[in-house]
């Protein structure tokens, strides 16, 4: 069984969420909150990194959790662009999105975090890819990381909240296919907003309103404090009734929540130019914090013309104790744990460069690193053997009385420090076989990341117990199904093997006809295709 964690710092409080994935798939199994006024009354200075990640690490030990390779959200400080490029291969399409990055990062003069992922978008409105690049300012996200990395807690991702969102949206099951959903993730000072068309992500955003903007609004009107408005709120408030001024108050707040949804829509629209009827809400599911406030639910289903319901990625799971936060709540904590076991979930990378570069080599270069080693002992012991030849010569200058045997002992230890140095390379070249299938199987499981959603893999496997071929080159072989539901399954398996086949480090990479079956029965094509990967360089 596999685990990982998701931590959403919000403007409230921080929650965590505990998720596994085993046999029956990927569930939530335990969720925790931080709530910062309490840290605030017991003397943590909650504007400080440092103190609130020590405190953290106190409170999830307190609670039996111990983090180690969570993901972390960033909210309003993740900047979601939306660009449209020509249909390139992806080696193309890489060296376009890091001019677009880089021309960014000269424009603002400041070091940023960045990533891009492809939008699915049907090719029947347009022959343009559209593409979602994401960044954020990479010096106030370090600082938070090393907060958190010296209180123990490590964070191996870092996902904008709406991606987040959408991937806890996408585990409960009910996101339309075919169809348009809008979900709305209500926080207490943001709202997460995507736009998912027939199951896959079109469009993503974080706005600036909150459940706090329902409580201001409150305080506003009648003229009481938080705590006050907070009550009035839970004892008397529904933003769908006219006549008492809480709820007419909460329904203003309400309305701005519509028009950042209508806006959203008209966005979506804009980049990814599909129709609006092909963007027409079918459904709504709201979560976050807000989800529970009276009244909204219904009023924005009249606004949208769509069904509402209450979506809980938790799946009933709570925290516990005296917590008052809805389930829903930890939507955004639940979709980055579930991001972290699924490489086919959206998402976008916003680790800052150096901390990416860390992680690359601790996960993918730990074998390859290791031969290394065992090749610089090698010519270490061919130094050390050469320096004692150099004073056995010395010796026998001094002593031409034992020649002979001193040749004789020469010729002995040159055959023994040749002998060793051929085991020191022949152990590198069988520990640089053993990691080559390993690094072949990352690098295919993250270019299918990118595959449409109608692709399922079912198996990634190495051919041969994973020994290279006769000219070096390792082989891959990928299993799955297709959804056949357009008659397009075969096609979708042909521009699948053209987009592995175009990546790095991969020379070919074919459909095996033999093995391709089109299942008209079951409305699904089968299929296999065929990696070859470039022949990796050899170890001398």
């Amino acid at each position: 069984m596999k685990i990982a964690y998701g931590v959403d710092v919000g403007a409230d409080s921080i929650k965590v969420a505990r998720v596994a994935r085993g046999a029956r798939g990927v569930r939530v199994e335990r969720v925790a909150r931080v709530p910062l006024a309490a840290l605030r009354a017991r003397g943590v200075d909650v504007e400080d990194e440092n103190d609130v990640a020590a405190a953290l690490r106190n409170e999830l030990d307190g609670a039996g959790l111990r983090l180690r390779g969570a993901a972390l959200a960033v909210g309003r400080e993740a900047i979601l662009r939306y660009s449209r490029v020509p249909p390139v291969p992806p080696w193309r399409l890489a060296l376009i999105m890091r001019y677009e990055i880089e021309d960014v990062v000269e424009k603002r003069g400041e070091d940023v975090a960045a990533d891009y992922r492809l939008v699915l978008v049907p090719r029947s409105h347009t022959d343009e890819l559209t593409v979602m690049v994401g960044m954020a300012d990479a010096t106030p996200l370090a600082w938070r990381l090393s907060a958190l990395a010296n209180a123990g807690v490590g964070i191996a991702a870092v996902n904008p909240a709406p991606l987040a969102f959408f991937n806890a949206l996408r585990l409960t099951g009910e996101l339309p296919d075919p169809g348009t959903a809008v979900g709305i993730d209500l926080g207490h000072a943001s709202t997460q907003i995507v736009v998912a068309r027939d199951g896959e992500l079109v469009f993503a955003r974080s706005a600036s309103l909150g459940v706090s903007d329902f409580l201001g609004r409150v305080q506003e009107r009648l003229g009481v404090d938080e705590a006050a408005a907070g009550r009035l709120v839970r004892e008397r408030g529904d933003a769908n009734r006219a006549g008492d001024p809480v709820s007419e108050a909460m329904g203003e707040v309400a309305g701005n929540l519509y028009a950042a949804v209508s806006s959203t829509l008209q966005f979506a629209r804009a980049q990814t130019r599909l129709p609006e009827t092909d963007l027409r809400p079918e459904r709504v599911l709201l979560a976050g914090g807000g989800s529970a406030l009276r009244g909204l639910a219904a009023y924005l289903g009249a606004s949208l013309e769509a069904p509402v319901s209450v979506s809980d990625p938790t799946g009933g799971v709570a925290a516990g104790g005296d917590d008052p936060v809805p389930p829903p709540a930890y939507a955004v904590a639940v979709g980055l744990g579930a991001a972290l076991l699924d490489p086919l979930a959206a998402s976008l990378d916003l680790l800052p460069a150096r901390y990416k570069e860390r992680r690359r080599f601790r996960t993918r270069t730990r074998f390859l690193v290791a031969a290394g080693v065992l090749a610089f002992l090698g010519v270490a012991l061919s130094f050390v053997g050469a320096t004692a030849e150099w004073s056995r010569k010395r010796e026998r200058t001094q002593a031409l009385t034992s020649r002979r045997e001193e040749l004789t002992a020469r010729l002995r230890d040159h055959r023994e420090a040749e002998e060793a140095r051929e085991r020191a390379r022949s152990v590198a070249r069988e520990l640089a076989r053993t990691a080559a299938p390993a690094v072949a199987l990352a690098r295919l499981a993250d270019l299918l990341r990118s595959a449409p959603r109608s692709v399922a893999v079912s198996s990634l496997e190495l051919p041969g117990e994973g020994r290279p071929r006769g000219d070096g080159a390792l082989t891959a072989t990928v299993r799955g199904e297709v959804d056949n539901a357009s008659d397009d399954g075969l096609d979708v398996v042909d521009r699948l093997a053209t987009a592995l086949a175009g990546a790095e480090g991969i020379a070919e990479a074919r459909p095996d006809g033999g093995s391709t079956v089109e299942d008209r029965a079951a409305g699904v094509v089968r299929f296999r295709l065929d990696v070859v990967f470039a022949p990796p360089p050899g170890v001398d």
